[in-house]
């Protein structure tokens, strides 16, 4: 873990994953919970944390740390779906090209619904799939992705809210969403909710 801070000592970034920072980048084994939960209100000097009663110098520039979490959120999303689903025992990745390939295959397949498709899990030998396997794969796949880019439209309209820079840094992908958000979000995409570890 690294974290990142101004010339005056005001840390300003904690990276869970990533390259220590070139300028001002220190690496920690471990921050406290307490500490960490306001991170943005200590300086780092001499290897320690020492609470900063000054107002938060992120706040000054909330705008640019929006960006940046907006930015860390969106790559998350596409991660996650890009992991793709499980239908009964076999999992199947949903990179972009494995949506292209899902996409043209159930086109075929509603062409052509009494035909058999060559296809594979990940991991497993390419069989033939019936129409109807490769119609629920596709459906599945869609529903997952949709479920995402929602959530992530959601959670982004709630960290653009905000009016506190530690707010925006705390965010995490897959935290759930306020009770007003959650009430559109169920409106498009069902009552179904899919929980995972949130991910800063």
């Amino acid at each position: 873990m690294y974290i990142r801070t101004d010339d005056e000592h005001n840390v300003l970034e904690v990276i869970v994953v990533g390259a220590k920072p070139t300028t001002n980048g220190y690496e920690v084994d471990t921050i406290d919970d307490s500490i960490l939960s306001d991170i943005f209100s200590y300086k780092y000097i001499d290897g320690s944390f020492v609470k900063n009663d000054n107002v938060n110098p992120l706040n000054e520039i909330i705008d640019d740390v929006k960006n940046i979490k907006l930015n860390t959120m969106s790559s998350l999303c596409n991660m996650t779906i890009e992991n793709g689903i499980d239908i009964g025992d076999e999992h199947y990745s949903l990179t972009g090209n494995d949506q292209i390939n899902i996409m043209k295959l159930e086109s075929n397949a509603r062409l052509a619904p009494d035909q058999s498709f060559p296809y594979h899990a990940d991991g497993k030998l390419c069989r033939l799939y019936t129409a109807e396997e490769i119609i629920n794969i596709a459906a599945v796949a869609t529903s997952w992705i949709l479920y995402w880019t929602t959530y992530y439209n959601h959670l982004k309209a709630e960290i653009l809210a905000m009016t506190d820079a530690s707010d925006v840094v705390n965010v995490k992908f897959g935290q759930p969403l306020t009770d007003a958000s959650m009430e559109s979000f169920k409106l498009i995409v069902g009552d179904t909710v899919i929980t995972i570890d949130p991910i800063s």
